[in-house]
Formats: structure tokens, C-alpha cells, sequence
């Protein structure tokens, strides 16, 4: 007997589990837990309700009318109800939030000044970030693509695998805006249940969340399955080859070759809740404490690392079909387009910066020589400079080489003892201007193997605490720079904070671009930044920062520990 669309076909445990859309690929997993009979396995009767529009996720399980639901990190974070829910497990490593608009006007996003825009949470973000939410008409929630079609918005939230295509398909040009761009990098969907249930039902939620996991990764492993699955069950709107899209596109997202499905740093949404806290979106005595599930059995772990694992060889199946090539080839025309404006405009900033960063360091040592031949009196003091001179061009040159290399090298693993790594580029800096003020105090706490790219580390470490020294606020008692590392099997994490002059508000969502200077009195090329975003984003990784002025500052960055090497 064949089950019924939604509905487990076994008696036990009934629970409705909420999505948060319509039916589509970005709800897979739990299509294929119920259908390859996981959720029975556990005893469980699981009616899997699409979206009505008469209640949010949220708000349906935080009063009980629902039991579980599938929702955004960054919506379950700000909602009023978020006291009252418990996310058991991110499937989505990074978030498919995008902000989409049509205007030809709009290049960049200072361009939506003064325009209607629609968002949640993380679109809110990183308007506030770039400084724009004030100059935006901003309404909260989100709106189909028909209103941008009919111009009621200039810019809607969106997810990356749905909106764009569908444009795409009909021929319209658009530009996208990433809030991950603006170091707004927060999980995607999640699995959530109200904090009653994990009192009240703890054996249930275990089973849920075992037997959800179960089928997530049976759904990437098999996408033309479980798209069969959703045109032929769900009665989804969408083709088949617009579902096997969105498994390309999501697996992008899941990232289950380097995470485990489900996994959660608690350090990242302590993370995120200080960025929304930071941008005054959250309240300041906001706390994720009883917000994150802490699961029952460490033999769980076990098991799903090691088919995860399993899953790294599996091939990426699509339709072939002409429209499908031709999307491809605009997309991939588009990207090609979008690389070389991006070069382009590096090499514009170079050659700008060539003519200061070098011709300056080398006009003054050209000085200081004509003033050390014809006044000995002054050689001492011709001789410093020139070093500093010099100094500054080795800086600037090791940076570019720096920067070369990481966009020409892909990732090189090695397992790292991050204790010595530290000392080492600890070393390399001692003689820096200022490091003997400077106090390292170190905080590595690894249990685990750590796996990670040993030189783009370096590249990091170097620059964090090259900044902090470089950056010492002169009347402090102690300027120190503190480096916190901690891993797990599956993520590392870096923290380095220090109790310098910190960042002016208007500079931070700027630290990050080419040969940008928070602070004109100090002689940095204002590549270091930029470089360290460029790493962190080739090592799949995520940044934030917390500044405030004559404080101090922290970067935090999270990388994947890569399993085996792989």
C-alpha cells in the first residue's frame, strides 16, 4: 500500500511538520524521510502542511498549532516569538537570502536611495550595515515577484534558487544583492519545534530530528528521485528541471561535503544574534541561551559524520535539455561578465595605488638621500626614515603577492598545530612599530585535528594581528591582542580581539574594500582587509566584526574543519 502525499502511513506519534513555501526542493529532505519510511522507522505519523499564508512558521509553533516547521535562521532570531523556540539542527549551511531588483538604475546598492523595498531580517541587515535603511522606503515581510514585476517595490527579498530563475526564464535582466557579502553570514533553513515540546516530548524531538537528517541526505544524494518525488506527490508548481536547479543551487547552500546536515555552531549564532544586536536590531539583553537544541546522544553524531562522509562522490544530475544549457550559458556568460568589471576595477585601484603607495615610499627615499649626501648633521634621522620607507614598500608588496596568490591557489590542506602557527606569525611581528607595547594573550582550545589551508591561516593571523598592533590605542595601561581558537569536528572557529583605537562607526561596513583606509594618520596600504574577506570566502568560510571607537575591536571568523583532508 503506497502512502498517501504528506502523510505517514503508520500509526504512532502524530505531528504536523510546517513548511515555511510552497513545495519545492528546498523542503527535500523531509519529503524523503517520510516517503522512504524514516519517520515511520521511528514510530512516527508525520503530516508535512505546505504553506497557507494564515500563519507564519514561527508563530504556528510557538503556540502549538503546529508541532515542528522549516524556517530561516535569521527570521527565527528576530522574531517576537523566539523566546519560545528551540532550532534543532541548520541544514543550511549559508543563507539562500538575496535582495532582487530590476531597475536598470540600480548598480549598487547605494542606488536604492529613496526606493520601495521589501525584506526580512537579513535584507534589513545589510541595509543597515551599508549604512541605507534610513534612505530607503523599508517594509518588512515579504512579497511575491509579481510585485516587483508591477513596480510596487524597486527591490524584494528573495531566494536565490526561485526568483532568479523564474526572471530569467522570462528574459529580465536583474541584480542581485547578497547580504553574506555585507558579513551578514547566517545559516539558512532550519529545522525548529517549540520549547515545550523539547521538555515535554524529548524522545519525539530525537526521533524527528534523527529521521529528518536521515532524509536530507538521501535527497542529495538522490536529487532525480526526490524531484520525482515532489512533481508527482506535492503537485508542485515547479518542472522537474526547475527542482533539479534548485538542488544544484541548494547544495551550494547545505555544503554536505563539508558538513555534517544539521550541525550548529552555538559560537555562529552567538555571532549573528551580536551582528543584528550591533545594527540595533535586536535588543541588547537578547541571549540564545535555551534558543539551541542541544541534542541527547553523542552516538548520533557518530553516525551522520560518517555518512555525510559517504556522500562526497555523488554527481550532480540535470536535465540536459536545450533550455537548461542555454540558462547555463547565460549564467555562466553573466558570471564571466561579472568577474572581468570586478578586475577591472582592481586593477583601476592598483594602478591608483601604485602611483601612491610605491611612487610616494620612493620619492621620499629619494629625498632623504639628497639630504643625507649634503647635511651630516641630519643622517640619523635620514637613515630611520628610510627604513620606515622601505618598511612600508615590503608591506605593500608582500600584500599584493598575498592577494595573487589567493585568488590564483585553490585550497592546500595540511593538519595544523594552531599553537605553534600563532608563535610563529607572533614572531614575524615582533619587530613591527609598536609590538613590544602589545601583549599577546593566546586562548586555543582543540581536542580534534585541525584541517586547514596553513598559508591563507597565516594570511589571516598575520593581518588580524598586524592591525591590532598597528592600531594600539597609545594611553592604554595594557594593549594586548587576544587570539581565541577553538574546533570541532566540523567547524573552527577564530576570534581575535583587541582594546585598540577601534573603528569609527561610519567606516565599518567599509574595512573590507580594496584600499580602503579607516584611518588616514597610519601608513597602511589598505589592502589587508580586503585580502582577509578574499581568504575567508575562499576558504568557504564566514567574517564579522564588532567595533566600537577607542574601545576596541573583534573579527570573527569561521572556517570548515575539513573531514579526512577532503
Amino acid at each position: 500500500m503506497s502512502a498517501v502525499p504528506g502523510q505517514s502511513p503508520v500509526s504512532g506519534d502524530s505531528i504536523t511538520l510546517y513548511l515555511r513555501w510552497t513545495h519545492q526542493f528546498q523542503f527535500a529532505g523531509y519529503y524523503m524521510a517520510l516517503e522512504k519510511g524514516y519517520y515511520a522507522e521511528q514510530g512516527l505519523k508525520v503530516r508535512i502542511k505546505e504553506f497557507d499564508n494564515d500563519n507564519n512558521v514561527r508563530r504556528a509553533v510557538a503556540k502549538g498549532m503546529v508541532q515542528y516547521g522549516s524556517e530561516l535562521a535569521g527570521l527565527v532570531l528576530s522574531d517576537p516569538y523566539s523566546s519560545e523556540l528551540s532550532v534543532l539542527g541548520a541544514v543550511y549551511r549559508r543563507s539562500p537570502v538575496i535582495l532582487l531588483t530590476i531597475d536598470p538604475a540600480v548598480e549598487s546598492l547605494k542606488d536604492l536611495a529613496g526606493k520601495r523595498v521589501m525584506g526580512h531580517t537579513e535584507v534589513q541587515a545589510m541595509l543597515k550595515s551599508a549604512g541605507l535603511l534610513d534612505q530607503v522606503d523599508f517594509h518588512k515581510g515579504f512579497t511575491g515577484l509579481e510585485s516587483l514585476l508591477s513596480g510596487e517595490f524597486d527591490a524584494i527579498g528573495a531566494h536565490i534558487a526561485d526568483q532568479p530563475r523564474k526572471l530569467d526564464k522570462m528574459g529580465i535582466s536583474y541584480k542581485i544583492f547578497r547580504p553574506e557579502d555585507y558579513a551578514i553570514g547566517f545559516y539558512g533553513e532550519c529545522l525548529i519545534t517549540s520549547r515545550r515540546e523539547t521538555e515535554n516530548n524529548p524522545g519525539r524531538v530525537e526521533k524527528v530530528l534523527a529521521a529528518s537528517i536521515k532524509g536530507w541526505k538521501y535527497a542529495m544524494d538522490h536529487p532525480r528521485e526526490a524531484v520525482d518525488i515532489i512533481v508527482n506527490k506535492y503537485n508542485s508548481k515547479l518542472s522537474t528541471d526547475d527542482l533539479l536547479f534548485q538542488h544544484r543551487i541548494q547544495k551550494n547552500l547545505i555544503m554536505p561535503d563539508l558538513f555534517e546536515i544539521g550541525s550548529m555552531n552555538t559560537e555562529r549564532w552567538t555571532m549573528m544574534s551580536n551582528v543584528l544586536i550591533g545594527l540595533g536590531l535586536l535588543d541588547n539583553d537578547f541571549s540564545i541561551e535555551g534558543l539551541i537544541y542541544e541534542r541527547g546522544s553523542p552516538h548520533w553524531l557518530e553516525q551522520w559524520f560518517w555518512f555525510i562522509l559517504g556522500g562526497l562522490g555523488v554527481v550532480l544530475l540535470g536535465s540536459g535539455t536545450l533550455l537548461l544549457f542555454n540558462f547555463k550559458l547565460r549564467r555562466a556568460v553573466a558570471g564571466q561578465t561579472n568577474s572581468l568589471k570586478k578586475i577591472n576595477h582592481e586593477l583601476d585601484n592598483l594602478v591608483y595605488s601604485l602611483s601612491h603607495d610605491i611612487r610616494s615610499p620612493l620619492a621620499s627615499i629619494q629625498g632623504l638621500i639628497n639630504l643625507y649626501r649634503v647635511d651630516p648633521q641630519e643622517r640619523g634621522e635620514c637613515i630611520d626614515r628610510i627604513e620606515n620607507s622601505v618598511k612600508r614598500l615590503d608591506q605593500f608588496l608582500r600584500e599584493i603577492v598575498d592577494h595573487s596568490k589567493n585568488i590564483r591557489m585553490g585550497i592546500e590542506l595540511a593538519e595544523v598545530d594552531m599553537d605553534l602557527l600563532l608563535e610563529q606569525v607572533y614572531e614575524e611581528l615582533r619587530y613591527q612599530k609598536g609590538a613590544e607595547r602589545v601583549r599577546l594573550i593566546k586562548e586555543i582550545n582543540v581536542d580534534v585535528p585541525v584541517m586547514m589551508d596553513r598559508r591563507r591561516m597565516i594570511v589571516l593571523l598575520r593581518n588580524f594581528i598586524s592591525n591590532s598592533i598597528r592600531y594600539h590605542n597609545e594611553e592604554a595601561e595594557d594593549p594586548f591582542v587576544k587570539v581565541m581558537f577553538s574546533a570541532t569536528r566540523n567547524e573552527l572557529l577564530l576570534k581575535v580581539a583587541d582594546n585598540g583605537q577601534g573603528i569609527p562607526a561610519p567606516h565599518l561596513d567599509k574595512v573590507y574594500n580594496m584600499f580602503y583606509r579607516a584611518n588616514d594618520a597610519e601608513n597602511g596600504s589598505g589592502l589587508g582587509l580586503y585580502i582577509v574577506k578574499e581568504t575567508v570566502e575562499g576558504m568557504k568560510g564566514f567574517i564579522s566584526v564588532k567595533s566600537e571607537e577607542n574601545v576596541g575591536t573583534e573579527f570573527t571568523v569561521i572556517l570548515p574543519n575539513y573531514p579526512e583532508g577532503e
